[in-house]
């Protein structure tokens, strides 16, 4: 539903800025301006269309024969053309917000933001002062973000030494990266004392979820679906809970039902920390007095003009720090994308000292 709500936002953004363009070429020609009004539209119009039909040609080639043929080159130049020829290609999509905007929706699909948030958690345990948690989300392993990207992120969080890094959903979107992106997070375990803590966002469901699960639970990385773990011990235990990711209508039915299957055992002084790929959990994790929760699935919305975003996303719950009586939600704004436009909504990844 996203990509055609997207696409019809670029239709009628193309035929508005060629109908302007149109306008105002005709003041300055003296010419007939409702001539200037017409050729601008259907000029805007035909650009609009021969995006989407540019983005459907590359996504089908992803999805399809071809991509199989093709993709051991693209491999093998390690995220070059993934990373690079897809997304200039690409770029012709921010038209949308028009000739200014195009430039720096391109520089924000590239540019890589380290967020570093502090958290005056509430009754917070003493064993949690000074603990460090790297957050990547949404990362999307695919056409438009190659293992080059990857490591990036991963060497961004690792650069501010966390205790352990958790990956909230959302990771690959090409399975033909599978093993590649397997090996590699295995490999950067030891980066993080605490490890690696894994849980599925919706696009695992959509490329092969059973065997995504099945190759990254080969690695040493920590796989959470709707289950919990203790991390840290003392008078409070500390106990991350990680949810797997549901399709039911009745969203906050079943939340409470996966929640209370998650969090069955835990010791009634357990102290929670909440990973749920989508941010409609918070209201639960709040009404249970979850200390911190930390999601993604939105992207930030990826595109904000004047405080105000252009793609519709869950609310209240979309982007950034949120807290209500000392408890705490975040939503990252994702550290890939499956759909490469970005405005004054840079890609980020997140480090978060508890006080």
């Amino acid at each position: 539903m996203r990509i055609y709500i997207l696409m019809g936002i670029l239709v009628l953004g193309m035929a508005l800025f060629g109908t302007m363009t149109g306008y105002w070429v005709t003041l300055f020609r003296n010419s007939s301006k409702r001539k200037g009004l017409i050729y601008g539209g259907v000029l805007g119009l035909a650009l609009a269309v021969g995006t989407i039909v540019l983005q459907r040609l590359m996504y089908s080639i992803h999805g399809g024969m071809m991509m199989d043929l093709v993709r051991p080159v693209l491999i093998g130049l390690n995220g070059l053309v993934v990373g690079n020829f897809f997304k200039r290609t690409a770029v012709v999509v921010p038209a949308v917000v028009g000739v200014t905007g195009s430039v720096a929706a391109f520089q924000g699909n590239g540019e890589l933001q380290l967020r570093k948030i502090q958290l005056a958690l509430k009754d917070r345990p003493e064993v949690l002062k000074g603990y460090k948690i790297g957050q990547l989300s949404d990362v999307h392993i695919g056409p438009f973000i190659g293992m080059d990207k990857l490591k990036e992120m991963v060497d961004a969080i690792a650069s501010e030494h966390p205790n352990r890094l958790v990956i909230t959903g959302d990771l690959i979107d090409d399975l033909g990266y599978l093993d590649e992106v397997a090996d590699y997070l295995d490999s950067r375990v030891q980066d993080f004392p605490d490890g690696i803590d894994y849980i599925l966002g919706n696009h695992e469901y959509r490329v092969d979820v059973e065997r995504v699960w099945k190759r990254f639970h080969q690695t040493k990385m920590h796989m959470y679906r709707n289950s919990h773990q203790q991390i840290l011990g003392g008078p409070r235990p500390v106990y991350l809970v990680g949810m797997d990711y549901h399709f039911k209508d009745d969203v906050q039915e079943e939340n409470v039902r996966l929640l209370d299957k998650a969090m069955k055992g835990m010791p009634d002084n357990a102290y929670p920390i909440l990973l749920a790929h989508h941010p409609n959990y918070i209201p639960e994790a709040f009404r249970r007095h979850i200390p911190l929760t930390l999601s993604g699935h939105t992207h930030g919305g990826q595109i904000n003009l004047w405080g105000v975003n252009l793609v519709p996303v869950y609310k209240p719950y979309w982007k950034g720090l949120y807290e209500e009586q000392g408890l705490f939600a975040y939503v990252s704004r994702g550290s890939g994308h499956w759909f490469p436009v970005r405005l004054n909504c840079a890609r980020e990844v997140t480090v978060f000292t508890v006080l």
